[in-house]
């Protein structure tokens, strides 16, 4: 049976793949947020422009990280001045509607691949990967040499079975959320082989697994000062 454990921001090494599904909602975005404030160097594709909602908001869209240290970009040239400036170590890449396309994709991760030391947030694959035989090409140097490199992809998406499955075999890490259909959750009890994967856990609680587990486990990510 699976045990409880109560996870930090040190369980999770900056050249380690790491794989997060769940529906809308159930947490993955702010686990990730949490989790990637602590590393050094980061950059969020945003490709659903949820920052750029929550600043219209009034909201900090990534608050776990001091302002003078983060950057909206809105384009790719404002994303390659900011890392080439070297002042912010947290950057959220917000693609414009000309940049949302395969070639732009390509470029990004290509851009990434040759900067070295920079772990990716790909806040949902299935916009970059819209069916599981396309990736761009660098996405997938960076999942299979990337890490030599110190380039590696924390990837989230709603639908694990819709995306390559090169995404989920490269992942060390999965930190499963609420997922709604059974077809998923199949998928990833045959990538990890963790039983607990065919049963859905509540919105904001999910199951932990790291290669070489035979199961995964109830995992728990404790928020200083709370969550909005």
């Amino acid at each position: 049976m699976a045990k409880s454990k109560h996870l930090t921001t040190n369980t999770i090494q900056t050249d380690e793949f790491v794989f997060i599904p769940g529906k809308t909602g159930s947490g993955k975005s702010v686990l990730a947020r949490v989790y990637l404030s602590q590393f050094p160097r980061v950059v969020m594709l945003d490709t659903k422009a949820s920052s750029l909602r929550d600043i219209k908001k009034g909201k900090n869209p990534w608050q776990e990280v001091p302002p003078e240290k983060l950057a909206i970009c809105t384009s790719f040239d404002s994303f390659q001045q900011a890392i080439e400036e070297g002042i912010r170590s947290h950057l959220i890449y917000v693609p414009p509607h000309n940049e949302m396309n395969f070639e732009s994709f390509n470029t990004f991760f290509e851009y990434c691949y040759e900067l070295e030391d920079i772990t990716i947030w790909v806040d949902e694959v299935y916009s970059v990967c819209p069916t599981p035989h396309t990736m761009p090409e660098y996405y997938q140097a960076v999942l299979t040499r990337g890490r030599d490199r110190n380039v590696v992809t924390w990837s989230l998406t709603q639908r694990p079975k819709g995306i390559p499955s090169q995404i989920l075999a490269q992942s060390t890490h999965f930190f499963v959320f609420n997922i709604v259909k059974p077809d998923d959750r199949k998928e990833l009890y045959k990538v990890t082989g963790a039983p607990e994967m065919l049963v859905r856990p509540e919105d904001y609680n999910f199951w932990y697994w790291a290669d070489g587990m035979d199961n995964a486990i109830k995992a728990v990510l404790e928020l200083k000062g709370g969550e909005d």
